[in-house]
């Protein structure tokens, strides 16, 4: 059986660097699919779940309903900008890299 050898060492450096650069919130929100954060979509389903979960409600549309605004409104109070916020006049426009 042909076993690769990774270098961990040389993994965990790289890591500790590209932490070192950034915040942890960044280097969550740095991995992008169609310039998507994963990170964001993944808090915000789970943030969908825990609303209708306590509000009673099984409908999604009106989850959806209540985490756009929701979401508008977290990234406005952290400071982060977003399209939706630029065009809200909320926010500056946001930079990527």
């Amino acid at each position: 059986m042909l076993r690769a050898r990774l270098n961990y060492r040389r993994i965990i450096n790289k890591l500790v660097v590209l932490l070192k650069q950034m915040s942890a919130i960044e280097s969550l929100r740095s991995f992008r699919v169609w310039d998507i954060a994963v990170f964001d979509v993944v808090v915000s389903m789970w943030a969908l779940g825990w609303l209708n979960e306590r509000s009673g409600t099984k409908s999604f549309r009106a989850g959806v309903y209540a985490a756009i605004p929701l979401g508008i409104v977290v990234h406005y109070l952290f400071d982060v900008p977003t399209a939706l916020n630029y065009r809200l006049g909320l926010s500056p426009p946001p930079q990527r890299p």
